[in-house]
């Protein structure tokens, strides 16, 4: 019980780092 969620977001916070990481990337590219 509670591991599933913390699963959940953890792999939410994983998406987000790697959703900003790439958009930072295309703003530099876009510099």
């Amino acid at each position: 019980m509670g591991f599933l969620p913390l699963l959940k977001k953890v792999i939410l916070w994983e998406n987000y780092k790697i959703y900003g990481e790439y958009k930072i990337k295309q703003f530099r590219l876009a510099i």
